[in-house]
């Protein structure tokens, strides 16, 4: 709970309740809101922040705070998540390791039909200790493998810590901070997608230290959605087919995200997001998503000088352009 009694918007968007608690296996009940909700389907990235709410709880439960770390998920979407209506998600354990933890989840809900129970949303997710991962002083780089010399290590990304004028790694991740990047749009209009640069804010409100992980999880959830205006980045060429895109929706298919680095141990309120969109097939559309930390951050995260943003994390999202007739009810499947 907040210094007011209540909690912050982001925790109250993924409410949940425990009401099956085994050594695999766990399973949460909610209420979907309804303010984030996309035509009367759910927002992606919202369904997406209370499996991975539920997924951090059970992990931190069961496995234990040293790995309360996501390190990537994948997401698939079978059927749109009805407003208001009361939802399920089961918690699975797949794989316990010593560094790595893997969990699967699933969304459900009542189907109005015969009241049984749809499989909406499925995302599998690894958890790990980001802490231990840097471990390896003589690397210096994140390790799936820590302190074993005899395997393989794949870098991630170089650790924070390292100050040699061999690595400057922070001088290749500098990211423009204004809200659109109107040279890299025009440039990009010329081919078959484009690039949009935005700043993102939440309400900024006290959050508990306690409450931090389930905060932020949300907040990276939402960031890897709501980052693009999924019309506004589309090629020149499709907008005088399609009338500007009115009447079109794009129905999230499925949604990855690999963490670059650590959530920060503050509230994530503020982000810079980068978004590139291209064109598959059959309507099919890709968006990648880099998510950076926000240079008003810059202090109270203790980078580097000269160094205004880091990477967070890199998003995947494959969604359908739909008419918006599809979504007329307040329960539709895609």
């Amino acid at each position: 709970m907040s210094s007011t009694g209540t909690k912050a918007v982001l925790l109250r968007a993924t409410e949940k309740k425990l009401i099956l608690d085994e050594e695999q296996k766990a399973i949460y009940t909610g209420i979907v809101d309804p303010q984030w909700n996309v035509f009367a389907i759910s927002n992606g990235g919202y369904t997406l922040g209370i499996l991975l709410n539920c997924a951090q709880n059970f992990v931190v439960r069961r496995i234990g705070k040293q790995q309360k770390d996501l390190l990537s998920c994948s997401t698939s979407y079978f059927a749109g998540v009805s407003a208001k209506v009361p939802f399920t998600v089961e918690v699975r354990l797949l794989k316990k390791g010593k560094s790595t933890s893997i969990v699967e989840t699933d969304m459900l809900q009542k189907t109005a039909e015969d009241g049984g129970m749809l499989l909406c949303v499925r995302a599998s997710a690894i958890f790990t200790d980001f802490a231990s991962l840097r471990s390896d002083s003589l690397l210096k780089q994140v390790s799936i493998l820590p302190n074993d010399f005899s395997a393989p290590v794949p870098p991630l990304i170089s650790d924070p810590t390292d100050r040699s004028s061999e690595h400057p790694w922070w001088e290749k991740q500098k990211i423009p901070t204004v809200v659109e990047d109107k040279a890299a749009q025009d440039q990009a209009f010329q081919k078959d997608g484009l690039l949009a640069v935005q700043s993102m804010y939440f309400p900024e409100e006290h959050v508990d230290e306690v409450d931090m992980g389930s905060y932020n999880i949300t907040a990276l959830a939402l960031y890897s959605d709501t980052s693009g205006d999924f019309n506004r980045m589309m090629p020149k060429r499709l907008h005088k087919l399609t009338n500007n895109f009115r009447g079109f929706w794009f129905a999230t298919v499925r949604l990855s995200i690999e963490m670059a680095q650590p959530l920060p141990t503050l509230p994530l309120q503020k982000a810079v997001t980068r978004g590139k969109t291209r064109f598959l097939n059959e309507g099919r559309w890709c968006f990648e998503i880099e998510i950076w930390t926000h240079p008003t951050d810059a202090d109270r995260l203790n980078l580097p000088k000269g160094t205004d943003s880091i990477l967070l994390a890199v998003c995947k999202q494959q969604a359908l352009s739909m008419s918006a007739s599809v979504n007329k009810k307040t329960a539709s499947k895609l």
